[in-house]
Order: structure tokens, then sequence, then C-alpha cells
């Protein structure tokens, strides 16, 4: 089974399940878009204003992500399960596997799928 630890809470595994490994494979997100023309038409003021409290809420929602997950682990340990980290070869080979992945899709989309994944590597 493949779940973080939030669903393994909401879904009480540690009455079937006696070990959790975390792999981090994801984290859920939420993304706002906004309109370039009517951001655009905004005064540049305003526009600062928004683009500050969208810096803001993101700070604020990965903080709030990382609280939860923390916190569920903790469930997860105190109704008895063992928590652990994977070993790090089979941590390397999901990584090469995400990696080929990644590429097939760029591949299957082209070079405009590099807009998405060259910033996130870079940030990394």
């Amino acid at each position: 089974m493949i779940t973080s630890a939030v669903t393994g809470v909401e879904n009480q595994v540690w009455g079937q399940i006696k070990h959790y490994y975390e792999i981090n494979a994801w984290f859920p997100k939420n993304i706002v878009f906004v309109n370039l023309k009517a951001f655009e038409a905004l005064k540049p003021a305003t526009q600062q204003a928004v683009v500050k409290a969208a810096q803001e809420a993101e700070a604020r929602g990965w903080a709030m992500s990382q609280e939860v997950a923390s916190g569920s682990t903790s469930e997860l340990k105190a109704k008895g399960m063992k928590v652990d980290r994977i070993p790090a070869d089979f941590e390397m080979e999901l990584k090469r596997m995400g990696e080929k992945f990644s590429r097939e899709w760029v591949r299957s989309v082209g070079n405009e799928a590099n807009n998405i994944f060259v910033p996130y590597y870079i940030q990394r």
C-alpha cells in the first residue's frame, strides 16, 4: 500500500499494517491561477500586494503541510506502527524511476514541458 501519513491516519491503517516507510513520494498541493491580462491591468502597488500575499500564502501552506505530515507520522507511531525511512538503495531506485517517468513525459509533451521541470529542479 502506498499512502501518505495523513491518509494513513484518516484510514486508521494501524489495524491492518504494522510498518510505515517514509518515502515522501508526494505532498498535496493547491495552485491558484491568475488571469495575466487582469493581473497586468492592476496598478503596480496592487500587483505587488497580490504577489506578496501569494508568497506569504505559499510559505504558510508549505509549513502547514509539513506540520500535518509530521503530526500524522507521530500519530502512526503512537498507534503502534513502526515508522522508518526506506533503505538508501531503494530510495535511489525510486528517484531513478521518477526521473525516467519525467523524461518520458517531457518527450511526449515537447520542449515546453521544460518550462515546468527546469525551475522545479533549480529550486531543489
